[in-house]
């Protein structure tokens, strides 16, 4: 376990301490994400950007989740959402505020209270979410960004039963991504 905290340290180290240049004109317009630490708790999630004004870009967040326990729980969401870069301009270093909408389905299935049979609850997934954070770009392609911000959780199952996908509505969320743009 020590060795992984210092790996993760020496790694946050280096990227915290290289040099990325601000470009004064970015000739990139497309960028793709992915979150690594959502990918190591089986969550696949990435994000597609797309420049259509100097301060603005359109994102297409997706992601896939699948856990299973005692029960089997996974959903599916897409959604859409603009970046608006805050201190430059978009695919360039600086500060961004981003809202995003994502929808979903989302399924449940186990056992219980002992019941014979499996249970099953199916549900239909909302989630708005503001955040706000940091990007940098190298001029090999390399992205990296951080954020944080807050996502409410709509389900149309019952919030808080046992088959439940959500059971505290409004979190925390906290962006790490990793990715390439071009």
């Amino acid at each position: 376990m020590a060795i992984k905290k210092y790996t993760l340290m020496l790694f946050l180290a280096i990227v915290f301490s290289a040099e990325t240049p601000v470009q004064a004109e970015s000739a990139r317009s497309m960028s793709m994400t992915a979150d690594p630490v959502d990918i190591l708790i089986g969550i696949g999630a990435a994000k597609y950007s797309v420049a259509v004004h100097k301060k603005v870009c359109i994102t297409v967040p997706f992601s896939f989740q699948y856990f299973a326990f005692y029960t089997a729980n996974y959903s599916i969401k897409a959604g859409i959402g603009a970046s608006f870069a805050l201190s430059s301009k978009v695919f360039t270093d600086g500060w961004f505020i981003e809202p995003s909408l994502k929808i979903g389905y989302g399924e449940v299935v186990g056992e219980w209270h002992r019941e014979n049979s499996p249970k099953r609850e199916r549900a239909f997934l909302l989630n708005p979410k503001l955040s706000a954070g940091y990007n940098w770009y190298w001029d090999s392609g390399f992205t990296l960004s951080l954020g944080a911000g807050a996502v409410y959780q709509y389900e149309t199952a019952d919030i808080g039963s046992p088959y439940s996908l959500v059971f505290f509505p409004i979190l925390p969320a906290v962006d790490f991504s990793l990715g390439y743009s071009w």
